[in-house]
C-alpha cells in the first residue's frame, strides 16, 4: 500500500512540476474566485477558491491524493494529502492545509500550509484509476 501511494505521490510531483512550467494557452480557463487566471489539464475539472488558504473542489467522486505544488520561486511540492485506505475516499471540497478525517498528510511541518502572495502553483488531484486534474493559479 504505500509503496503505490509514495509511486502516485511521485507520478503526481512529477506532473504538477512539468505542467505547472509549461506556458499558458489560449484554452485557460479563467478563476472566478481570484483575480488571477487558472490553467486546467487533465480529465478531472478543479477549481482553486481565492485567498492564501484556499478551497480546492472537483466534480465526479472522490479522489486517492491532492498534492499543491510551487512552481515559481523555490519549486516544489508544498502540501499534500492521501487517502490512508488506497481508494477515492477524498471528498470535494478540501480546503488548503486541513487534513480530512481518512487521510494523511504527505508533506512534513506546516509551513506550506498557508499559500504565499506573489506565489505560482499546481493543485493536482489523482483518482486509483490514474485519472487526475490540474488548475495552475497564482497568489
Amino acid at each position: 500500500m504505500k509503496n503505490i501511494l509514495l509511486f502516485g505521490l511521485v507520478v503526481v510531483m512529477v506532473l504538477s512540476i512539468f505542467i505547472g512550467g509549461c506556458k499558458k494557452d489560449d484554452s485557460s480557463t479563467p478563476s472566478s474566485n481570484d483575480n488571477s487566471s487558472q490553467t486546467q489539464t487533465g480529465t478531472i475539472t478543479v477549481d482553486v477558491g481565492s485567498g492564501l488558504t484556499p478551497t480546492y473542489t472537483w466534480a465526479g467522486g472522490g479522489v486517492l491524493q491532492l498534492n499543491v505544488t510551487q512552481v515559481s520561486g523555490t519549486a516544489g511540492l508544498v502540501w499534500g494529502i492521501a487517502s490512508n485506505s488506497g481508494s477515492n475516499n477524498i471528498a470535494s471540497p478540501v480546503t488548503h492545509g486541513t487534513v480530512p478525517s481518512g487521510t494523511t498528510q504527505t508533506t512534513q511541518g506546516t509551513a506550506g500550509r498557508t499559500l504565499t502572495a506573489g506565489a505560482s502553483y499546481t493543485v493536482t488531484v489523482m483518482r486509483s484509476d490514474g485519472t487526475y486534474g490540474t488548475a495552475s493559479f497564482s497568489r
